[in-house]
């Protein structure tokens, strides 16, 4: 008897064939890195290692955001916890469509940890309302500080990139609506869950709903307390830009490693604000294609012909690559999982 054949299966085969491919490309067709890495001599290692400093400073201020956030509410919470919650979500993230496996991964996690699924929800939701705020806020004054270079791209990357940004503070939008108004959010769940009841995708959605009334309170209550502390919103914040930054340092660090010149800082890490705005969202995991092709046409005016196909691939080995290799060990930390059933409930 032949085996069932998994679409799942078959589906992520593909996704990470494709992403592989992707990367493949960049490293071995015709000036590519390989071609480059022939040259080796020519780079200022120095900046290359500048350029992983900054990933890991990434990592680092979001594992220290995960503890500002859960420690508020949780005051045995640690930062050792923090980084193993903040690492199993860089894992999953990154090899999910959308970055959309870390958030429910790091419930889990916290879960096990002690920390009540509310609490932890509302803690991950926050830092991630801060960090889209952020991201917008970057995105915007990236825009009138490059208005210039913006407005001469192809027409179609300007709609692209606006597009992205419209999908940005629609996500910031709707996280303010599900933060701050309990009813009218408790209201849309429940019309959600009875459709998907009545269209017999769930079973039993009454229940569901008394289920989520607890942990929606449990959520609204911690937000009530976050905003607060003022104090912590503005170590927040600060931490935020600092960790946003950092990864738009990146490919201003490639760029200095291939002894070029001309661009500033401003000009890369603003670009960069454009590249990450329009391809945040795109459905594949890390948004393969769509970063490497961003990549490509975004900065093509600040690197040579022989010099832009291995930057982007090594701006992406640092960001994507290099964090898929440090946070895969923390991904056995969820294992025989049960997700719902599992998720310790509010004390």
């Amino acid at each position: 008897m032949r085996k069932k054949i998994n679409a799942k299966a078959i589906y992520n085969f593909i996704i990470t064939l494709f992403v592989v491919g992707v990367f493949v490309y960049f490293c071995f067709s015709e000036n590519g890195l390989i071609d480059l890495s022939k040259n080796a001599k020519q780079f200022k290692k120095s900046w290359l290692i500048i350029a992983v400093l900054c990933q890991f400073v990434d990592l680092l201020i979001d594992a220290f955001l995960i503890y500002l956030f859960v420690f508020n509410g949780e005051k045995n919470y640690n930062m050792k916890n923090a980084i193993k919650a903040s690492l199993v979500g860089q894992f999953f993230n990154s090899v999910t469509p959308s970055a959309t496996g870390g958030q429910p991964m790091q419930v889990y996690v916290m879960s096990k940890q002690g920390v009540g699924a509310g609490h932890s929800t509302s803690a991950l939701i926050q830092k991630f309302l801060l960090y889209q705020n952020v991201l917008v806020g970057y995105c915007i004054f990236a825009f009138f500080v490059k208005f210039d270079y913006f407005t001469a791209l192809d027409s179609r990357v300007c709609i692209w990139a606006i597009f992205g940004f419209i999908i940005q503070s629609l996500m910031v939008f709707v996280l303010i609506f599900f933060s701050f108004y309990e009813k009218l959010t408790m209201r849309f769940i429940f019309m959600i869950l009875s459709l998907l009841g009545k269209l017999h995708i769930i079973k039993n959605p009454d229940d569901k709903v008394k289920g989520l009334q607890k942990q929606l309170k449990a959520f609204h209550d911690s937000n009530r307390e976050l905003y607060k502390n003022k104090s912590l919103l503005f170590k927040a914040y600060i931490f935020t830009i600092i960790q946003i930054t950092s990864t738009f340092l990146i490919p201003y660090c490639i760029y200095r490693s291939f002894n070029l010149s001309g661009a500033t800082l401003l000009d890369i890490v603003c670009v960069q604000a454009f590249i990450t705005m329009s391809t945040a969202f795109f459905p594949i995991p890390g948004a393969s294609g769509a970063t490497e092709g961003a990549g490509m046409i975004f900065l093509n005016d600040f690197f040579t012909k022989t010099t832009i196909k291995p930057a982007v691939a090594m701006t992406r080995l640092i960001s994507y690559y290099l964090t898929i290799l440090i946070s895969f060990p923390f991904s056995r930390m969820t294992k025989d999982k049960k997700m719902l059933e599992n998720l310790k409930p509010e004390k």
